[in-house]
């Protein structure tokens, strides 16, 4: 499907077929990553949203040219099946930009970066509240890979000069004892 060798064939083959096979494959796809999912067994997510996306655009492709073999293109059939894997990968996955991303890298389809950018956020929108990663959080602000983000963009805004006492009343050399040291300062510092 991917090389363009599938929507290229004879006129005479059975399109409706086709896209009714095509089908069928993404509901079984389906039904089996829900249960390995849903059962907790070893399975990736990413893998299978790739699949059952290309699959779906593969289906749609073929129903058109069922429907109105003169009215889409070649180009524009074969262009169905990245969109369809970045659509099903940023919803599936809550990703949108990376999807995008990965299925242009992994497809070479560079030239369908609009496309790509209206059918990931379409997806994402759509598919915000059936998302597989349920440990996703919400937002950047709730994650704890950022939970330092604040503090550090705080201590940004201020230089030490600005922050330090400098009427500091005990002061050492590196040459003072640690003796000495101790008995200047006053209790409970």
């Amino acid at each position: 499907i991917l090389d363009g060798g599938f929507f290229a064939g004879a006129p005479e083959i059975d399109w409706p077929r086709w896209a009714l096979v095509l089908t069928l494959v993404v509901v079984a796809k389906c039904c089996a990553t829900g249960a390995t999912v849903g059962s907790g067994s070893a399975g990736g997510v990413l893998g299978p949203s790739v699949a059952i996306g290309g699959l779906v655009g593969g289906a749609v492709g073929a129903l058109l040219l069922a429907l109105a073999p003169d009215l889409v293109s070649e180009p524009l059939r074969r262009s169905l099946i990245p969109v369809g894997m970045a659509s099903v990968l940023a919803a599936a996955m809550g990703i949108p930009i990376a999807a995008m991303a990965m299925v242009m890298e992994m497809t070479g389809s560079f030239g369908l970066i609009v496309p790509l950018m209206i059918a990931t956020m379409t997806a994402y929108v759509v598919g915000q509240r059936w998302g597989i990663v349920s440990s996703q959080t919400p937002t950047s602000a709730e994650s704890p890979a950022h939970a330092g983000d604040s503090v550090v963009a705080l201590l940004e805004r201020y230089r030490v000069g600005d922050v330090m006492d400098a009427r500091w009343p005990n002061r050492a050399l590196p040459s003072t004892p640690l003796g000495a040291i101790l008995g200047a300062l006053a209790p409970g510092l």
